[in-house]
């Protein structure tokens, strides 16, 4: 009787079962997807020890050792001694120290230095009647002498130009470049002051040249000229 009970069920035993294996099934198909593998994780290496730094920094160089032209500048920073630097005069930068020494007279008046270009600046004294006493620059600079004499003469008008003298001598042993020029002056740019003058001198030192520029009143500059012919005389090497 059990064993036809049995045969009577084993219809329904097999839906059941078929039904499990069946969910199974189905349960197998909705299982999510892996996710898809990311980026492989970035491997950062440690400097290698006894590794050379950038050309030019200052970890390569020696102790003590100046920087090198063009290392470490600002972006966008004209190189040390680029010819783009020299402009149409060829005017380039002033080393910094003199190779020369002079004597001033005592009654000039030696002024603080306000510009990053001069070695020294004096003040003279001024004539009867002139608002303002004429000034003495001394600078050094490269670039030919006959052009930045020319540099100088074209900061007075037509006329001035015109008039303007040049010529050479020997001071301390080293050949000078004489200018001399009156007129209307506007300097490096400006409305222009009539009635000045300029006494130049330009020492042609190794490396780069000496500038010694006289500006002011045409009457107090040329009071002056004895004392800056003396001023001359007195160069000689350091």
């Amino acid at each position: 009787m059990a064993t036809e009970g049995a045969a009577k069920n084993l219809p329904g035993i097999l839906l059941i079962i078929a039904g499990i294996a069946g969910g199974a099934g189905l349960a197998l198909l909705r299982k999510p997807a892996a996710p898809a593998p990311g980026p492989a994780p970035e491997v950062v290496q440690a400097p290698r020890q006894g590794m050379a730094p950038p050309i030019g920094s200052a970890s390569e160089l020696p102790p003590g050792h100046p920087a090198l032209p063009g290392a470490e500048l600002p972006a966008g920073h004209m190189p040390i001694g680029s010819a783009s630097a020299a402009g149409s005069t060829g005017f380039v930068p002033m080393e910094s120290k003199p190779t020369i020494e002079w004597s001033a007279p005592a009654k000039w008046t030696k002024s603080p230095i306000v510009n990053a270009f001069r070695i020294a600046t004096y003040e003279l004294p001024r004539e009867a009647g002139d608002a303002e006493a004429p000034q003495l620059t001394v600078s050094r600079a490269g670039g030919d002498a006959e052009a930045n004499a020319q540099r100088w003469i074209s900061q007075f008008d037509e006329a001035g130009q015109k008039t303007a003298k040049r010529s050479e001598r020997t001071v301390g042993g080293f050949k000078t470049t004489l200018v001399e020029v009156q007129g209307t002056y506007a300097g490096m740019g400006g409305a222009g002051s009539p009635g000045f003058a300029l006494l130049g001198a330009i020492v042609a030192t190794p490396g780069q040249a000496h500038f010694f520029k006289l500006t002011g009143s045409a009457k107090s500059v040329l009071a002056a000229r004895a004392d800056f012919d003396a001023l001359l005389a007195s160069i000689k090497p350091i």
